[in-house]
């Protein structure tokens, strides 16, 4: 029998206060930054769902109009790539080292991202502007003239990215997590609703605009505003989040670095972002080939994209960025934390995939009542995109996860030879897939898998490789096997039979009854048991030792607005493990790792001391 750990005691915690938590250097801070935003990611999906029918209804109610937004915003993602070349991945990559090392060069990395972007955003809008104002009326794309300026209009001054990603790469997750929420379902929200409706009286108003294109001109015209929003919101956190350095927020738009920084994230960033460049070209002929031979792609691409959406939990209910804590131990030679937190965020992968795709594959089978109880027989061919999405996007985290530490240890050279001969095999399985094979002439099923899959073998292989050189060439790959494959599995396998007997037992017939109520209550019910049901069974089944239960003692302090939520599980976690026979029958040894945490942690002391004391 094992003893129930105490919430409260902790010899591990350098502080019970919350920002001495998130100061401190662990795996607690990545998990954390997920479970702080879990109540925000829970308003993301479930917002959507009394959200979206209005929105479709009344803002949306023909699909083109999203099509024109989706169609001309993607036009110009390879003029944002190359641009962004600068830049590319070079936040995730320096920030996380300087903070450890030399905060004062830190403090010039942030001044080269935020000049970089103002002044490459200045160059795009000029450009563009010019392009669109003098040449676009000239070709079948006139029509869409305003919806390209408003568009570029994003790139100036481009600062939201920037403040963001300093946050997420100084490992403030709590801090981004507010921004994005607020941003996306607040801002945004509002945002959109008034310039649509807005957009839409000035389509009626004016015949030769007409509604659908006044609603596509509005909501571009919103979404460029909460960015505006958002960059004030996010400035003043990382404000605050620089405080203990002794660093102002106006020394951010100093000029202090100099030409051999401008030269390294430079280079890093053309090596790195050239894929990106082969990417954008990738879709742009994916694009081209789709509106030339993929009837009514407008409209399918707008189902595609409602698919994603409603898969959307099994990828964001395991999304985390691991990047800068792979950063700042790998650039301080910190090989054996490396490996267990390579360890521990994929077991964290599995167990968060696995109770998300339980969710989900339950909530498929009630789909086709959900769109006609809702009112959105227009959009009922969605349905025939859910699990080719739910496939890809299941899947997704686990198939980018090697370029967070291909990244952090500076194989900037291989990653972009890696990802050019990604983008080039992606490229010939689109043009055999619609222009040789044609395979969206098959009907529908070929469509849903083009748009859907049509690069997914590619992708798998990616990932493949890059597993495969990490563990040869830059640290070995350890896994709790039990723990990360086994457990999730059974848990999983445990959780979907439990909601399935609940849907045919009394959710089906409830809804015959009343079809919203029969919604609130699903949803409160499959909440319930997801995050009451199937963590502690994961425990109960070995899937937590002594290192796990540590951490999640830090999260449960470290949640912010979700301890509504973590607090309770984790007291239920807790006593289950005091039950649990398998309980650190399969532990990670963590001895190593923690010796280097320790270490890593008086070397950033020490040098943040200096740049208080210069």
């Amino acid at each position: 029998m094992n003893e129930t750990p105490n919430l409260d005691e902790d010899i591990d915690i350098v502080s019970e206060n919350k920002d001495d938590l998130w100061d401190e250097i662990g795996f607690h801070r990545p998990l954390a930054g997920f479970w702080y935003k879990l109540i925000f990611e829970l308003g993301i999906l479930i917002i959507p769902i009394f959200f979206t029918p209005l929105v479709l209804k009344i803002l949306y109610p023909f699909p083109t109009s999203i099509g024109y937004r989706t169609t001309f915003t993607g036009i110009f993602v390879l003029v944002f790539s190359l641009f962004d070349i600068g830049t590319s991945n070079t936040i995730s990559r320096f920030i996380a080292d300087a903070n450890i090392k030399e905060p004062d060069k830190m403090v010039q990395y942030i001044q080269y991202f935020i000049w970089y972007q103002a002044l490459t955003g200045l160059v795009q809008i000029t450009a563009i502007s010019y392009w669109a104002l003098f040449m676009v009326p000239n070709t079948q794309l006139a029509y869409g003239i305003w919806i390209m300026l408003i568009c570029i209009t994003k790139q100036w001054p481009g600062f939201p990215g920037v403040f963001k990603g300093v946050l997420n790469s100084l490992q403030h997750f709590d801090k981004k997590a507010v921004i994005d929420f607020v941003q996306g379902e607040a801002i945004q929200r509002l945002t959109e609703i008034g310039f649509v409706l807005l957009g839409k009286w000035w389509g009626q108003s004016n015949p030769e605009i007409g509604e659908i294109m006044g609603i596509a001109i509005g909501s571009v015209f919103g979404l460029y505003l909460d960015d505006v929003i958002a960059s004030i919101i996010a400035g003043w956190y990382l404000s605050k989040s620089l405080e203990k350095y002794g660093i102002t927020f106006k020394r951010l738009f100093m000029v202090e670095f100099k030409w051999d920084l401008v030269k390294r994230c430079f280079l890093f960033g053309l090596k790195t972002g050239l894929p990106g460049l082969l990417s954008a070209a990738t879709k742009m002929v994916t694009l081209t080939l789709s509106i030339a031979l993929i009837p009514q792609y407008t409209t399918f691409i707008v189902l595609q994209d409602m698919a994603i959406m409603l898969v959307a939990m099994t990828e964001r209910l395991a999304r985390q960025d691991f990047t800068p804590v792979f950063t700042e131990a790998y650039q301080n030679d910190k090989v054996k934390l490396c490996q267990y937190y390579n360890a521990h965020a994929f077991r964290f992968l599995t167990l968060n995939t696995g109770f998300a795709v339980a969710v989900m594959i339950t909530v498929m089978t009630v789909l086709e009542d959900a769109f006609i109880g809702l009112g959105l027989d227009r959009y009922i061919l969605t349905l025939p995109f859910i699990i080719p999405a739910l496939l890809y996007r299941s899947t997704k985290q686990f198939n980018n996860y090697p370029n967070s530490i291909l990244l952090a240890a500076d194989k900037a050279t291989f990653l972009m030879f890696f990802k050019i001969g990604e983008e080039c095999a992606k490229m010939l399985c689109w043009y055999l897939t619609i222009a040789v094979f044609k395979i969206p002439e098959l009907g529908i099923g070929g469509i849903v898998y083009t748009l859907t899959l049509g690069d997914y073998p590619v992708v798998v292989l990616r990932a493949l490789i890059g597993y495969v050189y990490i563990h040869k060439k830059i640290f070995k790959l350890k896994f709790m096997v039990w723990q990360t494959f086994v457990v999730p599995t059974l848990s999983t396998a445990t959780l979907f039979i439990t909601f399935y007997i609940l849907k045919v037992t009394a959710l089906e017939a409830l809804m015959d009854i009343n079809f919203y109520l029969a919604l609130v209550l699903g949803i409160v019910v499959l909440a319930a048991l997801a995050l009451g049901v199937y963590f502690p069974l994961t425990v109960l089944l070995g899937g937590w030792d002594d290192n796990s239960i540590r951490d999640f003692r830090k999260v449960a302090k470290m949640s912010g607005p979700s301890k509504i939520i973590v607090v309770p599980m984790s007291k239920l976690i807790f006593k289950t493990v005091s039950i649990s026979p398998l309980h650190n029958k399969f532990k990670y040894d963590e001895t190593e790792a923690y010796k280097e945490i320790r270490e890593l942690m008086e070397l950033r002391d020490e040098n943040r001391k200096k740049l208080l004391h210069s």
